[in-house]
């Protein structure tokens, strides 16, 4: 197979399960909170990773590995504020206020990055892409003041996402790519468990063992662990290393599709016209802005 078109797949594959993740979580997170919950998932996951990489190499370069804990600050800051999010707003609304994370992606890489250039489309697209975000918070905002913080922390997520990816950029070349996976989800795993210890949080209020067990819960954790973790994120981190962060980022405007429609079904949440409206700007702003010449898009992959 064309090892573009495998970045691609991979890409799609990736957000078609991270789609479903929104509807898992909120369901586990209903018995165990945030912090619990994602600490359970890294160690899971830093498992299943180090059985498929059991090498461990002495660090050398020190600015490299500064790099991937910096990664893995980002993605614990995405993921603690999705999961957070996920406990006092819909999921189907986090993962639609997720999907600005492309337009976030191409905002850091003109501000940050190496490429000079936002052209119009990119600029228009974010306006229409943020005004589906708003319809969608301000109508919550109207009927919930949590509902509405809910919102703008998820928005605060997919900041952090953004920034994961374009740090990720930097250092994929430089590491095998269930080498890079394993040692970022290793340090968001220690970071989760200082957190814990230092909270008090690390006992069997906050880790209720005998629910974790039961066979809902532990498929679940199981799901998130090593599907939507591992393997997931190997292949979102191959596809950035094969199509490019920009490219592979614009693959997140399909998860809302997915997380709407198996959050109606599963969570009985309700899909009204304003979530409809909401999405149809966001995935338009979105395609918008990924509307622009060749030679930019191969400046910045």
């Amino acid at each position: 197979m064309n090892s573009k078109l495998l970045g691609h797949l991979f890409a799609l594959i990736s957000i078609t399960i991270w789609g479903s993740t929104y509807i898992v979580s909120k369901i586990v997170l209903e018995t165990i909170m945030p912090a619990q919950v994602l600490f359970i998932r890294f160690l899971i996951a830093s498992i299943v990773l180090t059985m498929f990489y059991p090498k461990f190499k002495k660090t050398i370069n020190i600015k490299l590995e500064s790099l991937v804990f910096i990664t893995a600050v980002c993605l614990l800051g995405y993921f603690y504020s999705e999961n957070t999010a996920l406990t006092i707003t819909y999921a189907t609304n986090v993962s639609l206020i997720v999907a600005t994370i492309p337009i976030i992606s191409l905002i850091i890489t003109r501000f940050i990055g190496d490429v000079d250039y936002l052209n119009k489309n990119i600029i228009i697209g974010f306006i229409i892409a943020y005004i589906g975000v708003v319809v969608i918070v301000a109508a919550n905002g109207s009927n919930s003041n949590i509902m509405f913080k809910g919102d703008i922390i998820a928005l605060a997520a997919a900041v952090f996402f953004a920034f994961y990816s374009y740090v990720l950029v930097k250092i994929n070349g430089e590491f095998n790519i269930i080498h890079l996976t394993r040692n970022i989800f290793i340090y968001m795993t220690l970071l989760l468990l200082l957190k814990n210890i230092f909270s008090g949080t690390f006992t069997t209020e906050y880790f209720p063992i005998t629910k974790m067990f039961e066979l809902k819960m532990l498929l679940s954790l199981l799901f998130l662990g090593v599907v939507a973790s591992s393997f997931s994120f190997m292949m979102w981190n191959k596809s950035i290393k094969i199509i490019g962060n920009v490219r592979t980022s614009q693959y997140i405007y399909f998860g809302p599709i997915v997380t709407t429609i198996i959050a109606s079904i599963v969570l009985n949440e309700p899909i009204t016209y304003i979530t409809v409206s909401g999405t149809l700007l966001i995935i338009g702003g979105v395609y918008l802005a990924e509307l622009k010449p060749k030679r930019l898009m191969t400046e910045i992959t």
